[in-house]
């Protein structure tokens, strides 16, 4: 059984979701420690002549050790209008606009409290729309401990995982010997060097944009662009 961890990400890229494509178990590491301006609050969509972030406003003041779970979105600034905006005057023309959009705005039209609920919902109506169905699980609902590589094999082994697929640009801080030592396979997901050129509105091709990007150009096709296998 193979398992992916990942952080609960704002509208992820395509990445994100060849990664669940490609394991069996999913886990959301919601309990560890937020950090500031990563993918967790924002992710980058196209414009006409380049790219730009859309950023959830977090409330940090006081707070900088709080986990993801407990991180809540600064509310004061209407930041739903403002992304929903950029989205519809973007990708208004996209081919698969009308299909996807009315899906996406009913993330926009409820309030959310913490980035993890938007961030975690939001993964599941797109992995719906993908078609991915797999087994997901919350690191907050388990009983694990360490940091690092020594949680990531706790985490595997509390879900009698015998394989664990892991973003390529982790190598750099995980202990490959305590994969073997625990009887657990590491696999490294190559999607970073294998990204996908597809369809895309306005001009030259940027990759690494949130999954939006690609579902509005490319509809249900858009699987085939996440589907490599590790």
């Amino acid at each position: 059984m193979r398992c992916a961890i990942m952080q609960p990400n704002y509208l992820p890229w395509a990445g994100y979701f060849n990664l669940i494509d490609n394991c069996d178990v999913f886990v959301f590491l919601d309990h560890v420690q937020y950090t500031k301006n990563e993918w967790i609050n924002r992710n980058r969509i196209k414009i006409p002549k380049d790219w730009i972030y859309l950023t959830v406003p977090i409330k940090t003041s006081g707070k900088l050790c709080q986990p993801i779970m407990e991180t809540e979105i600064d509310n004061n600034a209407n930041w739903q209008k403002k992304h929903w905006r950029s989205i519809q005057f973007n990708y208004a023309k996209a081919p698969y606009y009308d299909e996807f959009s009315s899906v996406l705005q009913e993330i926009y039209q409820k309030k959310w409290v913490y980035i993890s609920d938007l961030n975690i919902t939001s993964t599941k109506i797109i992995m719906d729309n993908l078609g991915l169905k797999k087994e997901i699980s919350f690191s907050s609902k388990m009983n694990v401990a360490g940091h690092k590589t020594d949680l990531v094999i706790n985490i595997c082994k509390q879900l009698k995982a015998t394989e664990y697929i892991s973003p390529l640009g982790a190598n750099a801080y995980i202990e490959e010997d305590k994969f073997k030592q625990n009887n657990i396979k590491l696999i490294y997901q190559t999607y970073l060097n294998h990204h996908p050129i597809y369809p895309q509105l306005w001009g030259k091709f940027v990759s690494h944009l949130s999954i939006i990007d690609l579902i509005f150009n490319c509809g249900k096709n858009a699987r085939q662009f996440i589907k490599y296998d590790q």
